[in-house]
């Protein structure tokens, strides 16, 4: 015989026979998950900020080439190939080296020969550089010490020239609040002839 009580107070656990999570381990919802999305959009144009020049100003050039030049890093399969942007030139994948206002930025850049920021020990400016395969600063083989540029659609090496080459180095800015010792190593550099 049993006995007819109320039930008291109980969590019930209830499971679903319709469907699967959609990551669902089991023999009838194993699924991988559904493919990342990546953004990659790309624009066209001229920046409104202000761009670096080369040694802030117009270059004196080989015969042909425009004197107006911006840096710049080029990417091609993940190598710096060329430095600067020739004003009518078209090119792909630029990234442009933008001067912006002291209170966004941790560091000041200046132009610098490239044997003193080239020194081992304490220093105040550093040559931008890209630490991947070998040290290189565009158009600067740190390692090796050469120098390159490229005009008339080729790279001319110029080395062991480069220890009186100017490199755009950074220095940290006293508002720098993150206190980093070195800018991050994807900013880019441009190597010129005074």
């Amino acid at each position: 015989m049993i006995a007819r009580q109320s039930l008291g107070n109980m969590w019930i656990i209830v499971s679903n026979t319709k469907g699967e999570p959609p990551t669902c381990g089991c023999k009838h919802g194993d699924k991988p998950p559904p493919p990342r999305v990546m953004v990659d959009e790309w624009i066209d144009l001229w920046p409104d900020k202000k761009l670096n020049k080369a040694l802030n100003k117009n270059l004196n050039t080989h015969q042909g080439e425009n004197p107006e030049q911006y840096v710049a890093l080029w990417y091609q399969q993940g190598e710096p190939v060329m430095q600067l942007i020739l004003v009518g030139i078209k090119t792909h994948s630029l990234q442009i080296f933008i001067e912006l206002p002291d209170f966004v930025r941790g560091y000041d850049y200046d132009w610098k020969l490239f044997s003193l920021c080239a020194l081992f020990g304490e220093k105040e400016w550093f040559s931008v550089h890209v630490d991947r395969k070998d040290i290189i600063s565009p158009c600067a083989d740190i390692r090796n010490k050469k120098a390159s540029a490229a005009f008339g659609g080729k790279e001319h090496i110029m080395g062991p020239s480069v220890q009186k080459q100017m490199v755009l180095c950074p220095k940290d800015l006293a508002t720098n609040l993150i206190n980093c010792k070195r800018p991050p190593l994807n900013e880019w550099s441009f190597v010129t002839n005074l």
